[in-house]
Formats: structure tokens, sequence, C-alpha cells
């Protein structure tokens, strides 16, 4: 028996309809499975123009003050903020696109991509450490998680992770 619901079971037929047409087939219209692939991408070397986008370095100096100001704060390369704007606007044409019948089977990648990053940079942006420049978004904290020595940052995401993957 399963636990809980995946983001699928809550979208409307058509939304599921637009996500299997935006999305590559190898995902099945899963937003969750889809999701981390904006990680593994930042990593890449066709990918790494990406990776500031996972984050915005507010000035903060916790328990004085928190604060972001987006011109202070995103970098010139971009940040999570302009990210998410960005992304939303291009998807917002292929969702167009997908309910005139015109895109099918994920075969336009900038659509795909947009797809998983919103989807992604949503859940970075909800986390505390991607909108923090303290510590470097806590990568900059040792902890031991699991018996196993890894930085603030890789433990406070497994807690979304897990929402995202079941």
């Amino acid at each position: 028996q399963q636990i809980g619901y995946s983001a699928e079971q809550l979208l409307t037929p058509s939304t599921k309809s637009i996500l299997h047409h935006i999305l590559e087939p190898k995902y099945n219209g899963s937003i969750g499975l889809a999701a981390s692939w904006a990680d593994d991408y930042a990593h890449t070397t066709e990918g790494a123009f990406s990776y500031q986008w996972h984050w915005i370095d507010s000035a903060d100096n916790p328990p004085y003050y928190c604060n972001v100001y987006y011109n202070r704060d995103c970098t010139k390369g971009g940040c999570v903020v302009s990210a998410i704007a960005n992304q939303t606007q291009i998807l917002k044409g292929c969702i167009a696109r997908a309910k005139k019948g015109q895109l099918v089977h994920g075969e336009d990648l900038q659509c795909s991509y947009a797809l998983k990053w919103v989807a992604h940079f949503l859940g970075d942006i909800a986390q505390p450490l991607h909108a923090s420049g303290v510590a470097a978004g806590g990568n900059d904290f040792d902890v031991v998680f699991g018996n196993h020595s890894t930085e603030l940052h890789a433990v406070s995401s497994i807690p979304l992770l897990l929402l995202i993957h079941h």
C-alpha cells in the first residue's frame, strides 16, 4: 500500500495531458521524476551556465536581519528568482502550443527544459539555504547525517526530495 500522493494525482486530466506533451517520453508525464534533472544538468559541461540559477545569495545576517534585494543579490548570470521568471515565460508559450496540439511527445527541448527548471526551482526557492548567503547556502557547514559526513546543504534538501520522489 502506497502512503501519500504523487504530485500528478493532484492534477486535472487536462494538466496531465499537457505535461505528457511537454516532457520527453522517458518521464511519463511525471513532474517529480523530471524535476531532479536540473541538478544533474547543472553539473554537465552543456548545462554549467545554469548552475547559479539554483539559488540567490541574500546578504543576510540571521538573527539580526534577513532580506533579499533582487538587484543586490541576483548575480549577472542569473539566480533562482530570475530563472523562475524567465522559464515561466517560456513555459507559458509551450503550454499554449500544447493546448493547440502543436507540441507533442517532448519534441521541443526548450519547452521540456523550461518545465523541468520551473518544477525544480520552485522547490529550490522554498528551501531556506537556497535563499541565504550564510556559509555558501549551508555548503560550508559540516554535519553528520546517517553516519556519513556531508554538508548541511545536502541534508537540508532531503525532506523535499522525499516529497517529490514519493
